[in-house]
């Protein structure tokens, strides 16, 4: 019994501190409510058009006002769903947010505000706001758009008998990825200064003649070099073509770059080159971005 006053005294000063974290919640003091202040957040990717392929995501909530992350947090969109998962489930006090995320085949980490870009690599990003509120769940749709370049190579292949040849690849000089950064706040990268002697392989698309190569922007003035592999199938032996192109302009964020060449087993000419914003090339288009 001697014991009970000081019981009743830890009692009292447990209903203190509980009074003490609600008023703060109450005052809308949310940084100093209990963990049960904050309400579960999920992500799915708005577009379903990017095949069979699984994404690593980086995901940075920014809440409004604020010009600095506190937190990158890591997801993934498997091949199967829209929807974006974690090991670690998010949970945010309510307010307003803009969730800066940028999706890539690639593992990417946030260093400050910033990421490396690695050329020949897709990266997409998106800047969405939405409110978190007191629910049980709070959905936020993320709509991505190109964080990088893309350019296209297409060939117009045309000699009789076709079916004696094929292109088998196609190769372009790669640029110069080395301090290439996305700003995760601006949603902005840097340009390349340089295209290096290096060549990368371009990836077919389905069983066509078009190859596509992802980049980081690039400034004018400066050579894109291609190689097209032609394959003499009866002959069993492979004739490789060359061409160069000079960048009357810059190689921009965002934009997709088509550039056609007329191609026989031994000779390559360029004839064009158009430009098309992403947004505009993923719905004409209708393709996977595999």
């Amino acid at each position: 019994m001697k014991r009970l006053p000081l019981m009743r005294f830890y009692d009292h000063a447990m209903m203190f501190c509980i009074i003490v974290l609600l008023s703060s919640c109450i005052k809308e003091d949310y940084e100093q409510c209990p963990d049960y202040g904050k309400y579960r957040v999920v992500f799915n990717d708005a577009d379903n058009s990017k095949g069979k392929t699984d994404y690593n995501v980086l995901i940075c909530p920014l809440e409004k006002g604020k010009v600095s992350f506190a937190n990158a947090y890591q997801y993934y969109r498997m091949a199967d769903s829209s929807l974006l998962r974690s090991e670690r489930e998010l949970k945010l006090f309510p307010r307003e947010y803009s969730f800066k995320a940028l999706l890539s085949q690639n593992q990417m980490m946030l260093a400050g505000s910033n990421v490396s870009l690695k050329t020949g690599v897709m990266y997409l990003f998106a800047d969405s706001s939405a409110s978190v509120i007191k629910a049980v769940l709070n959905n936020v749709s993320l709509r991505f758009t190109l964080a990088n370049s893309l350019i296209r190579v297409i060939c117009n292949f045309s000699e009789n008998p076709i079916s004696q040849y094929r292109i088998s690849k196609v190769e372009i000089s790669s640029a110069d990825d080395n301090g290439i950064e996305l700003n995760m706040l601006s949603g902005r990268c840097n340009s390349a200064q340089e295209v290096t002697d290096f060549y990368d392989e371009c990836v077919r698309e389905s069983d066509s003649n078009v190859f596509n190569y992802y980049c980081e922007p690039i400034v004018k003035a400066k050579y894109l070099n291609f190689k097209v592999f032609v394959e003499d199938i009866s002959a069993n032996k492979t004739n490789v073509l060359f061409s160069r192109v000079f960048l009357n302009t810059n190689i921009e964020q965002g934009k997709v770059y088509d550039y056609r060449f007329d191609v026989t087993p031994f000779e390559i000419e360029f004839k064009t080159t158009s430009i098309l914003d992403w947004n505009d090339y993923v719905h004409n288009t209708n393709i996977s971005l595999n």
